[in-house]
């Protein structure tokens, strides 16, 4: 079995860094020494924003770190060892007081400030914080929680952050590097948010690897893009950025992608794949905006692997992307400094890592940026095995040149008949190559005959089904035989999506059968619900479903999907998984 071990891919990383990007690979044992090393940058500016009126503004480097000392002063005095949740916008106030925060010896809880009331209640809750520091948006819904949970309450304001003590107060705490320092909250796609807590050791060695392997001496400028609470922000667009002396552009509203960027003319951007789409799409559309390329240098990529023809888009414009791979748990697994290989991999794995792939395909590690622990100690003993490694979850493989390959989720395996296991995520990447196949879902399910198969759910709002049919049909040909997509809906809307903007995939049920479901519903004379009937329902019965009933179903879902169902071919559809597969084949011809 393959183990990338620690320091072997070192020379990788090195070769394509000058001698300032070297210098800046300064490392540090804990939270608090990344802040005081800022101080060497003084008189840079470190932080730039606009206020409410649309001025722009800015703070330096020795302005910035003496603002968030100020404000560990304030806290110390009120909290010590103790966990405080911050709700807050990503902005600057959100930077300060974050680095507060641990200074003053706490441990920071970032709570999403995207999630309901009570979600944000339960995670404060499950963290066991002390008290909640806020901002002014979010200042009714933190009051009533921190009320309701009977825990300290502190709205960040001016005085917040200009501390002053006419008593001689020195701040002069001993941090263990092992001790914690942050909590955030994964955003699953199947299950409630995790409380993962980082430690000092894990967060300064996340930092030390995401400077590896990029050429900083061009760089002045990074553009803020990326909500703070989610790891890959927290790191690549803030965390490293500021340790390297980076000026750091904040965007008031993320929203607004293109009018950022023209304001801060970036030199580098921490993006997800999304965004990159986004901006590639509107460059390509607008040849005005083409003037972007001629200030961004580069593209930081996580969150998912970028597509390869994505990768060559962008060199086509001089702009580099550096690919990386992580996880909440472990951020900076791997990356990438290729320009023009190994396109459909993560990069390669970082010095002071170990990667493995275990005999199932998933990805196995361990090193120094892993976590500590979940706030629940059951999901912790269950996330390592017996010798200590941690399960990522994440199928993967290493080519002979000791690049590293993320198929997708161990969780989302598609497993056959056959016991053949399929990747939904690998169908899907190919799928939505097609531009006007915005998003797509492959899941499990059967044909009339109770075989399992690949179904393919898609959200392509300027395609017709046959238009998308005819694409999937390209695709399959180029597909194994076991991976190949039999059954095909068009959904009309967006797949709902979590925190982290990923499909969830939870109770995911494919449009087609949600319509029959909905038709039998109305229809039968027995009090069902929608979680009463599976495709090995039988109508007549399971369902007490009568001829005349099953007519009137017909004739609905025959207006709702322009279709015609024979007559002579109704007799032999017995179950919902016959109706199904049936439907399926009136509308396009089966893979």
């Amino acid at each position: 079995m393959k183990v990338i071990a620690k320091g072997k891919n070192l020379l990788y990383f090195l070769r394509v860094m000058d001698k300032k990007s070297l210098e800046s690979l300064q490392s540090h044992s804990t939270v608090n020494e990344v802040l005081d090393y800022m101080y060497k940058f003084k008189n840079k500016k470190a932080l730039v924003y606009k206020d409410t009126n649309n001025n722009e503004k800015f703070f330096t480097y020795s302005e910035f770190v003496s603002s968030c000392k100020k404000a560990a002063l304030f806290l110390n005095k009120k909290f010590s060892g103790e966990r405080i949740a911050l709700i807050s916008r990503s902005d600057v106030d959100w930077i300060r007081a974050y680095f507060a925060i641990i200074y003053s010896g706490n441990t920071a809880v970032l709570i999403p400030e995207s999630v309901p009331e009570e979600v944000a209640s339960i995670m404060v809750s499950k963290s066991n914080s002390k008290a909640i520091l806020c901002d002014k948006q979010n200042f009714v819904i933190s009051k009533k929680i921190s009320k309701n949970l009977n825990i300290s309450f502190v709205k960040k304001t001016q005085a917040f952050f200009s501390e002053r003590d006419k008593r001689t107060f020195k701040l002069d705490i001993s941090l263990d590097p092992e001790s914690e320092a942050c909590i955030l909250f994964t955003s699953g796609t199947t299950t409630f948010s995790k409380g993962v807590v980082l430690t000092h050791t894990s967060i300064v060695s996340n930092i030390y690897s995401a400077k590896l392997g990029f050429p900083w001496a061009n760089i002045k400028k990074s553009l803020l893009m990326l909500p703070l609470f989610h790891i890959f922000g927290l790191i690549h667009a803030m965390l490293a950025r500021l340790s390297q002396g980076t000026v750091v552009y904040i965007a008031n509203d993320m929203k607004a992608f293109i009018k950022n960027i023209l304001w801060s003319k970036p030199s580098v951007l921490a993006l997800v794949p999304a965004q990159i789409e986004t901006l590639i799409d509107m460059i390509e559309s607008d040849s005005s905006l083409q003037s972007i390329c001629k200030n961004l240098k580069a593209i930081l990529a996580g969150g998912s692997n970028v597509n390869s023809e994505t990768k060559r888009k962008l060199l086509n414009y001089n702009i580099q992307l550096y690919q990386g791979y992580g996880l909440t748990e472990c951020m900076s697994i791997a990356g990438s400094t290729d320009k023009s290989s190994h396109f459909d991999s993560v990069g390669k794995v970082y010095p002071g890592n170990k990667v493995k792939i275990g005999q199932d395909g998933e990805i196995l590690f361990k090193g120094k940026i892993l976590f500590k622990k979940y706030l629940d100690p059951e999901q912790t003993k269950e996330a390592f095995d017996k010798e200590g490694w941690y399960k990522t979850g994440d199928l993967g493989h290493f080519d002979k040149d000791d690049f590293l390959y993320v198929t997708g989720r161990k969780k989302f395996l598609i497993i056959l008949d056959n016991g053949e296991n399929i990747s939904p995520e690998e169908i899907e990447s190919l799928i939505c190559r097609n531009k006007k196949i915005k998003e797509a879902l492959a899941f499990e399910t059967k044909l009339a005959n109770n075989t399992k198969v690949v179904g393919m759910e898609v959200y392509a709002p300027e395609l017709s089904l046959s238009n998308i049919s005819d694409i999937i049909d390209k695709t399959n040909c180029k597909l194994e035989k076991h991976k190949r997509i039999h059954f095909i809906t068009k959904r009309e809307e967006p797949f709902p999506k979590n925190a982290a903007n990923k499909i969830i995939r939870t109770g995911f049920e494919n449009s087609l059968l949600k319509k029959i479901k909905k038709n039998l519903i109305s229809s039968s004379t027995v009090d069902y619900k929608e979680k009463d009937i599976t495709l090995d329902s039988k109508f007549v019965e399971d369902l007490g479903i009568s001829s005349v009933s099953f007519g009137n179903i017909v004739v609905q879902l025959e207006e709702e999907l322009g279709i015609e169902i024979l007559i002579e071919d109704m007799s032999k559809i017995l179950t919902v998984g016959d109706f199904c597969a049936y439907i399926q084949k009136r509308c396009r011809v089966c893979a």
